[in-house]
Order: structure tokens, then C-alpha cells, then sequence
């Protein structure tokens, strides 16, 4: 027996789609307007996930340039036919009002590893689609009805590349509301629809129903919602974990009693031992309802009862924590080996371990070329032969990360090329990592000399386009190096301090910029000069394990301490609110990013460079 704890692809994660190849599981998640589209993630067991590349990394697959915050890759469904894994995706262009631009897509590929195809139009009715490949070999395409006013569903031709035949409306819903993001699946005898319903919000849930043909009619499964977390399911009566307890005081008596919130949009598979499991995305928020982090993505097992998915204590509610049979720590042992690149290596650089009985999640990246696996052809430097994939935990902004990123014309450090601000729709240099615990420290050491005022770089704590944090250097108007921090709040931009004037001495120095958060949303920065002895590291009492996540930590481990001030530190900042990032402050869809930023308003190719990069998150 091994314990899961939910969610298993912590921070902004949505919109999960699984599939089992053999004894390899997969789960695909959205990405909005962050490059590279769509995440997937590996796993063997079900407890330990890694990052894999992810599918739409060409331009010519995706374009996402001026899609609006929360725009571009939505819901997007992985699938495999047993020759083919076939990604279904949707390009949102607008999403305003009434009217919802929304273009969907199909790619595939022999190998889920390797490069996708150029993508195959299919239609722009809805979003959220999905393909289902049927027993006798057909392929149909599930689109919610525009309005979320139902399903329809319309065959596939996998060798013309288009669709064929009527499109029919199948299924109505259930009659909750806001019908979207349907999985069908043939089990049995019976066609099944899984949807999710009541608006991806607080209110979300999954409803499922059934029907002898796949053209209908469907009938809505009797225990409808099969899945949720709202507070008009009363059903509350699993085993709560320390969070949910803490969570239902806070909240008080009759409100929604789970630390997993807005659950729903979910996928099923079933596992190599028969066993079938539900993915779905949900919340950490706060009592005060505050989701940080975004939509994440847990699991749970189902069981079947007369013909229809339960969930595995017939209550319909979500479980923090569960133990998942036949795995055992020996195992998981072996399968994290196989993750983490035995046979292939990404450089994924997250180590998670249980430290003083919380979850403690590490990346460090040195921008050392060793630590990188295969080259891509886009430089900085035109005359430059070739630089490194970066790690594939990183996400840009609607713009690849290689349009602005080099590893090889100063070894060991990442030079990033200035292009528009941080507020812009369009070309922007943030190389960003998804927040994924509330506790969370973010630091680099760089090296910049700005020339105007329209050049500054630093480190940035980041929601979308009108959300954010930049701790940066920048000019004055007479010609002084200074440090600033701003603010963007709904795209009102302030500066939360008096600017900082470096000396002669300071300015010509690298630096190092730290951003801090802490589980009462209070957001902290802070500064430290580089000297010619370097700068002085924050004290770590051990280095991260890469043994499993959720695994005790050892080797003098347990006492490590997760305040990470450093003597030599400046702070200057420790009144700002990390709530403007939530999902609810900027009505958005993904979660808070915290990397590395560098803009050129005055387009002169201004460049900073940054000597690694370190983020810790604790729970």
C-alpha cells in the first residue's frame, strides 16, 4: 500500500485527461496563454509524476501571440488508439461576454516523447472537445453545444484529417448548468458521457450518463453530481485530512466542508489491475475563498454499482488522501527511477520531500550546460552555433522562451533579450515557474546595466498581463541605477516603494533579488549586493532528496529550516498582498508564476543575465 495525496500535479494544473499505455500512465493539462502548450505529465504508479516536454512547442502549432489573459490552450484532451496518441486542443482568441472565440485542433504522434504533427482544423463550435476512438476502430469528436447547452458528437476520418457526417446533438445535460468538457467511452454495453458542470468555479461538479448507441438518448446517472465538493452535497462523512478539519473551523458550520474545492471537469481510466480511477481539477483555497495556485489535478478510485461510476465510499465527495493498493514503497522506489530518466532525461530538477511533516518542494537550476539534454537552433546571438533546451518545468509568456533565451554566449548563465513589458499581450521575456505550495521563496543572482529608463529586469511574481510583482533595476531620469518594486493591480500600475538609488559601486556589482510569500498572502522582498567573493547563499541544511515525493526526509534532513533569511539580506518590502494573484481577484484560469524578467521598451536588444535560478515552496 502507498498514500496519494491530492492533488498530485500541485499548482496551476487544469482541465486533466489521462490515458494508460501499457504500464504508463499520462495526463495532459491546460496552459492558457503559457508557452509550451499543454503539460503532460508521466507516471508509472500513480503516486510519483514527472514533466515530460510538452506537445505544441512549434509556432506553427501554436500561435498565441495577443490572445487575451486566460485565453489560448484550453481543456485539452490526450488519447491514444494503440498505434497513435492523438491531442485534441483549443485555441480561446476571445472569451468576452457573449461571444467566444474558440478554435479547435488535433495533433498526434507515434511517440509521446517526441514531436507532434502541425495541427489538423476541425471545427470552432464550443470548446473543450475530445476524441473518443471507439471498439470497432471509429473516431468521433465530442463538442459541448456553444451557450454550454449540451454534447454533440461528429465522426473523424484519422487518415483524411477532417470530419465526416452529420454533427448531432446528443445529450442536453443534466440539468445543473454550464455543460462543458465532455468525455465519452464505450464500456460494456453502454456509451458513457462524463461532463462537467456548474461553471468551473466553487460550484463545479462532474455528472455522468449513458446511453446503448452513441447517438442517444442518454439518460443522467440517478446519483448525479457523481463528484463534488459543493455545499449543497451534504455528504461529508470520508476520513478529512488535518487541512480538511482546519478548513471546515474556518469556515464555519454548513459550509463547503472539503480543502479540495471546485472540483470537477474529469477524466476516467482504468488501471493495469482493472481498477478504474477519476482525475479532476481542483482548488486549495483559502477560507476566505482564494485560490493562489490555481486549478490543480487530483485522483481518486471509482468503483461501478448497477451500471455507474461512484466514487469509492458512495458519497460523491473528494478525498484529500487515500492508500492505493497493490503499490508498495519498493515499487514506487523503482518507478521513480524510471521517471526521472532512466530512459529519458529532461532535467525536470524538482525534488520534493515530508520535512518536519510538511511537504517541501525544491527546483534549482544552475544554467549549467551539462544539466541540459538536446539543442534547439534559436539564438540571441545570430552568429551563436546553438543553445539548450531549458528545463521543461519553465513557461513563457505567449511567446517562446527561445525567441529570447541563450545558454551558450556566457557559459553558465541564462542571458534573456529585452522585448515589450509586462503588461503587454504580445512579446515578452518571462521565464516563470508555477507556484505550488502557499509558502513560497523565489531568489536569482543577476547581472545588468541598464542605459534608459525604458530598460529593467529582475525577478517578477506574476497571475496574467494586469496581475503582478516586479522586484527589477532600472535607470533613472538622471542616468542612476536604481532597484524598484512594482505593483500591477487589474493593470494599474504603482510602485510600492521609493526607489532604491544603488551606488557607483552597487550598479556595477551583480545582485541578488528574492521574492517571498507566506500562507497569509503577505508578500516579501528583498535584496543582497555581489560582491567580488560572490554573494552569500541562504542557509539549506541538506539538499533535496530525488527519492519519491511525499518520502520522509533523512541524512540530518529533519530539522532543516524553511526560513531562508540571509545576515547579509536588505529587505525592503513587507506590506504587499499576493491576493491580487488569485483566480478570484483576476477572474482567470491558471495561477500564480513566480521567474525571471527583463524588458526593453525602447527595442535595443537590451539583455540581463541571470546566474540560476532557485525556488523552494512548503506547505
Amino acid at each position: 500500500m502507498a498514500k496519494i495525496q491530492n492533488p498530485i500535479l500541485r499548482g496551476f494544473c487544469p482541465d486533466p485527461s489521462i490515458i494508460r499505455s501499457g504500464e504508463d500512465y499520462y495526463i495532459a493539462t491546460s496552459t492558457f496563454e503559457w508557452l509550451p502548450g499543454v503539460r503532460i505529465h508521466h507516471s508509472r504508479d500513480l503516486v510519483n509524476w514527472e514533466q515530460i516536454p510538452s506537445p505544441l512547442c512549434r509556432k506553427s502549432q501554436i500561435d498565441l501571440t495577443g490572445v487575451p489573459n486566460s485565453g489560448g490552450v484550453w481543456a485539452p484532451c490526450l488519447s491514444y488508439d494503440g498505434e497513435w496518441y492523438y491531442l485534441v486542443y483549443t485555441k480561446v482568441t476571445t472569451k468576452k461576454g457573449r461571444f467566444y472565440n474558440t478554435h479547435n485542433y488535433v495533433i498526434r504522434t507515434r511517440d509521446i516523447y517526441g514531436e507532434w504533427s502541425d495541427p489538423v482544423y476541425l471545427n470552432s463550435v464550443g470548446f473543450d472537445p475530445s476524441l473518443f476512438h471507439d471498439n470497432d476502430g471509429r473516431k468521433y469528436l465530442i463538442n459541448m453545444v456553444n451557450g454550454f447547452k449540451g454534447v454533440l458528437v461528429q465522426e473523424y476520418d484519422a487518415e483524411c484529417g477532417r470530419l465526416v457526417g452529420e454533427q448531432r446533438k446528443v445529450y442536453e445535460g443534466s440539468g445543473i448548468g454550464c455543460t462543458e468538457g465532455p468525455h465519452m467511452y464505450h464500456i460494456g454495453d453502454y456509451y458513457y458521457i462524463i461532463c462537467a458542470e456548474g461553471g468551473t468555479g466553487y460550484d463545479h461538479c462532474v455528472t455522468m450518463a449513458r446511453s446503448k448507441s452513441i447517438w442517444g438518448p442518454f439518460e443522467t446517472a440517478p446519483e448525479n453530481p457523481i463528484l463534488s465538493a459543493d455545499a449543497d452535497n451534504e455528504s461529508c462523512e470520508n476520513e478529512h485530512s488535518a487541512a480538511d478539519d482546519m478548513l471546515q473551523r474556518a469556515r464555519g458550520s454548513g459550509v463547503r466542508c472539503c480543502s479540495l474545492q471546485k472540483c470537477g471537469h474529469a477524466d476516467i481510466v482504468e488501471g493495469t489491475d482493472g481498477t478504474w480511477y477519476m482525475v479532476y481539477l481542483c482548488s486549495r483555497a483559502s477560507a476566505d475563498h482564494n485560490s493562489l495556485l490555481g486549478r490543480e489535478t487530483a485522483i481518486q478510485k471509482m468503483i461501478w454499482k448497477d451500471g455507474w461510476l461512484q466514487t469509492e465510499k458512495g458519497d460523491g465527495k473528494p478525498v484529500s488522501e487515500w492508500e492505493i493498493e497493490n503499490v508498495n514503497e519498493k515499487k514506487i522506489e523503482d518507478e521513480v527511477g524510471k521517471c526521472r530518466g532512466q530512459t529519458h532525461d529532461f532535467g525536470n530538477g524538482l525534488g520534493s520531500v515530508i520535512v518536519n511533516g510538511r511537504r517541501v518542494t525544491t527546483f534549482v537550476d544552475t544554467f549549467d550546460g551539462d544539466d541540459y539534454c538536446s539543442s534547439i537552433s534559436n539564438c540571441v546571438d545570430d552568429n551563436c552555433e546553438g543553445s539548450k533546451r531549458l528545463n521543461v518545468v519553465y513557461d513563457s509568456l505567449r511567446n517562446s522562451y527561445e525567441e529570447f533565451c541563450d545558454l551558450i554566449i556566457r557559459k553558465g548563465f541564462l542571458r534573456m533579450r529585452g522585448q515589450e513589458s509586462l503588461n503587454s499581450w504580445f512579446n515578452v521575456s518571462l521565464l516563470a515557474v508555477r507556484q505550488m505550495e502557499m509558502n513560497m521563496e523565489a531568489e536569482t543572482i543577476m547581472d545588468f546595466t541598464p542605459e534608459c529608463e525604458e530598460q529593467l529586469a529582475g525577478i517578477a511574481y506574476v497571475y496574467d498581463s494586469m496581475n503582478f510583482f516586479i522586484l527589477g533595476k532600472t535607470l533613472n531620469s538622471c542616468g542612476q541605477q536604481q532597484l524598484i518594486i512594482l505593483q500591477s493591480d487589474m493593470g494599474e500600475i504603482t510602485d510600492l516603494i521609493e526607489p532604491i538609488v544603488l551606488s557607483d559601486e552597487d550598479a556595477e556589482s551583480m545582485i541578488r533579488l528574492i521574492i517571498r510569500n507566506n500562507e497569509a498572502f503577505e508578500v516579501s522582498f528583498a535584496y543582497s549586493i555581489c560582491r567580488e567573493d560572490g554573494c552569500k547563499d541562504s542557509e539549506e541544511s541538506c539538499e533535496v532528496s530525488e527519492d519519491s515525493e511525499g518520502s520522509e526526509a533523512t541524512d540530518g534532513c529533519e530539522d532543516v529550516d524553511l526560513n531562508m533569511d540571509d545576515a547579509d539580506e536588505v529587505k525592503i518590502q513587507q506590506v504587499a498582498t499576493s491576493r491580487i494573484l488569485t483566480d478570484e481577484h483576476c477572474r482567470g484560469f491558471t495561477g500564480a508564476q513566480v521567474g525571471m524578467y527583463v524588458h526593453d521598451m525602447a527595442l535595443m536588444r537590451k539583455c540581463a543575465d541571470f546566474d540560476g535560478f532557485r525556488v523552494r515552496f512548503w506547505e
